[in-house]
């Protein structure tokens, strides 16, 4: 689906309104794009659409960043930058047992390094030009959204 850049605060809205909120563990989010596809940006509007109070900031230098969510479906957002990551190395990431928390968001950039993580959606992001991206989102199951 392309997406303008205005448009973006309201595809935040409808990827939050795709996502399933369980009480015994993560909902988990990967997403997917070339370095500066809008990535963080996307994860900055998605916790906004959550209630996040603080500032979101990319984690690329220290792998993670939790923030309290005030939302119906998610009371924390956990934002992950998975991008220096190889293979094993996502298990440093240290959510394993994050998996096991109800109502909460795990976002992952760079979802593609942490390998075969169970996920309940994925966006690919696709740069067609300045202010225009393609996404295309994919439920775990390998449905695509239109």
């Amino acid at each position: 689906m392309l997406v303008k850049i205005d448009e973006l605060r309201e595809f935040a809205k409808t990827v939050v309104s795709l996502l399933p909120a369980y009480e015994n563990e993560a909902t988990i989010l990967l997403l997917q794009g070339e370095m500066g596809a809008g990535k963080t940006t996307l994860t900055k509007e998605i916790a906004e659409r959550l209630g996040v109070e603080e500032r979101v900031q990319s984690p690329t230098f220290v792998l993670r960043r939790d923030y309290d969510a005030h939302h119906v479906k998610f009371n924390k957002l956990i934002h992950i930058d998975a991008y220096r990551l190889e293979g094993g190395e996502a298990k440093a990431l240290d959510i394993h047992h994050e998996i096991d928390s109800g109502r909460t968001l795990i976002v992952i950039e760079w979802g593609e390094n942490v390998g075969s993580i169970p996920h309940d959606l994925k966006i690919e992001i696709i740069s067609k030009s300045l202010f225009e991206r393609d996404m295309n989102i994919y439920s775990g199951r390998g449905e695509i959204y239109e």
